[in-house]
Formats: C-alpha cells, sequence, structure tokens
C-alpha cells in the first residue's frame, strides 16, 4: 500500500499541476486521495498528477487527479474526502454502463436516447484528431470559424464521442442523427435565460449547470426575444455561458465594444472554454465577426454582409 503520508513527515511540495491549492488544501487532498484507496484496499502509486494502480483490482491502471483537484479547489478542505469518493465512484459506475453500453451500440433504436450534440472549439478537435479526415475519430459539423458540433453520446455518468463505425453500423443519415442528437438535448436540457444590464445596452445571459448551454443556436428561431430584425449579436466563451444581442438598430455598436472584452474574459476564466469569438446570427447561419487590438484599441473588422447592414440603419437615421 502506497501512502504518501507515511513516507513524507515533512510537508508535501505542491506540483504544477495542483498549483491553485493552498499547502493546507493540497494536504487535504492528499489525505482524502489516500484515504479513498485505503478503505478500496487498493495498492497505488502517484506521480505527476496520475494515480497508477493494478487494473485487477480496481478495473482501472491510470487516473488522472486534475478535474477532482478542481473540484475540491471549489469547495472546502473538510469535503475534500467526501468528494472524491464520489468523483471515483461516478467513474467505477460509468465503467459498468459503459460495459453493457458498449454491447448494445450497434442497436440504433436501443441507444438513440443517449445521442445528443456538443460544440467543441478547433483547438479540442485538434487534439483529437478529429479534423483529419483519415482518421475519422469523430463525427463533427462546422459550424463557424473555430466551432464545430460533434455528436455524441450524453450517458449518465459521461460524454463520449460518436465514432463513423457507429453511423456505419446504424445506416441512418448524419443530417439525421444529428437532427435527434439536437432534439434530444433541448428536451433533457432546458436553458437558463435572463436579461441584464450592461449599461449602455442590455443583453440575454443564458447560464446553466450543464455542458449544452452553447446549443442555444440550435434554439434562437423558436426564440423570438432573442433574435432581433437584423439578427443577433453571439457570443459562445465556455460550455456554461452564452452571451445574445438582438439587433435593432446602431446601438449594436456599444454592444459589440462591450462584447468583446467580456468574452474573452470568460473564455480565459472557464471553465471548458469554447471561443472567445463573437458571431453574428441571422436567417440560421453564423458568421464570425473579428477583431484585432492595435495599440491598445480595439478594431472592429466585420465581413462586407455586416457593414451593408450597419450601413442600412445609419441610412435610416437620415
Amino acid at each position: 500500500m502506497f501512502s504518501f503520508f507515511r513516507k513524507k513527515e515533512k510537508k508535501p511540495e505542491i506540483p504544477e499541476w495542483a498549483s491553485f491549492f493552498t499547502q493546507e488544501e493540497y494536504t487535504a487532498f492528499l489525505a482524502g486521495v489516500d484515504q479513498y484507496f485505503r478503505d478500496m484496499a487498493v495498492t497505488y502509486t502517484l506521480e505527476d498528477g496520475i494515480i497508477e494502480v493494478d487494473p485487477n483490482e480496481f478495473r482501472f491502471s491510470k487516473l488522472g487527479l486534475s478535474n477532482v483537484a478542481q473540484l475540491c479547489k471549489q469547495d472546502s478542505p473538510e469535503n475534500y474526502a467526501k468528494i472524491i469518493t464520489e468523483h471515483f465512484t461516478a467513474m467505477l459506475r460509468a465503467l459498468e454502463f459503459d460495459r453493457a453500453f458498449d454491447e448494445d451500440v450497434a442497436d440504433f433504436e436501443k441507444v438513440r436516447q443517449y445521442l445528443g450534440v456538443r460544440l467543441y472549439n478547433q483547438e479540442y478537435m485538434t487534439y483529437i484528431g478529429g479534423l483529419d479526415d483519415e482518421d475519422g475519430v469523430v463525427v463533427e459539423r462546422y459550424e463557424a470559424e473555430d466551432v464545430f458540433a460533434v455528436l455524441v453520446f450524453d450517458l449518465p455518468d459521461a460524454i463520449r464521442n460518436v465514432s463513423p463505425s457507429h453511423v456505419a453500423d446504424w445506416g441512418i443519415s448524419e443530417d439525421e442523427l444529428f437532427r435527434i442528437g439536437i432534439a434530444n438535448i433541448r428536451e433533457n436540457y432546458p436553458m437558463n435565460i435572463t436579461q441584464e444590464d450592461m449599461g449602455e445596452f442590455n443583453i440575454w445571459f443564458v447560464n446553466n449547470n450543464h455542458f449544452f448551454t452553447a446549443n442555444i443556436i440550435y434554439e434562437l428561431n423558436d426564440r423570438p426575444e432573442l433574435i432581433g430584425s437584423r439578427g443577433s449579436l453571439i457570443g459562445l466563451p465556455h460550455r456554461h455561458s452564452a452571451l445574445i444581442y438582438p439587433i435593432e438598430d446602431l446601438g449594436v455598436v456599444a454592444a459589440i465594444q462591450g462584447m468583446v472584452p467580456a468574452l474573452y474574459s470568460m473564455n480565459q476564466e472557464g471553465p471548458g472554454p469554447l471561443t472567445p469569438n463573437l458571431f453574428w446570427y441571422r436567417d440560421g447561419v453564423l458568421t464570425h465577426l473579428p477583431h484585432e487590438v492595435r495599440d491598445e484599441k480595439l478594431h472592429f473588422l466585420p465581413p462586407d454582409s455586416f457593414m451593408a447592414m450597419l450601413g442600412e440603419m445609419e441610412n435610416r437615421l437620415h
């Protein structure tokens, strides 16, 4: 049995992967991890944020601690042991579910209820090889700029990507699968939407605890309050939030100046960053509205279609 505390009496040094912890928090975190595996009678080693165990004892060989450490950081040290236990228990439960699920995955009617669509950024897609046509590791659809829609299985304890081999087994078109997946997520995950005063303008703020907030883009046409006569500005900074500004007049200029830095900040803070970019939604299409910062000033570089729309609104004032 490996015990960090029996081998070292002095306080453990905080590694880079856990740099957000204080010394007290990190010590409590390690104690919680050690207690969990001791209770499970499982031998383990810990190195660089990775737990290695005998898969015959625990059904996993390696377990990353980064996610559960971040969960603990959001709570008090006295609750760390409970959080760690719940985290690893959920992993084991998910493993058992996955084994049964994998036996049924070729039968679409048995897994249809779990089909979903989740939005990811280009960085994630590149990381998993999702943009490599030869590998075909995921089933994706390009939405705009750095945003991609991916077919997933929304399982009780995890989200897994649907593979092209699944689609081949089912014999159903990708368009139909995306339609079903979008509908499932809409039914299972209601959106919490509020209107917020940003000073010079009001904005619709979509904020949820689930991972599918960005799917609001698939509901816009059914929510008239979120769409202006000339479309809407859309921001999808991370998996839990979206910002929406319906465009009716030249007040959109102030909204752009306010939304761009807000989106950047929210994207950096996360969790689950999606994109810092600003988009224009109109007639079912997302269009990227590029910008850059030069000499500490924001320079807006929209496409001709957006500039023409601004021009039309300006002409109406004369």
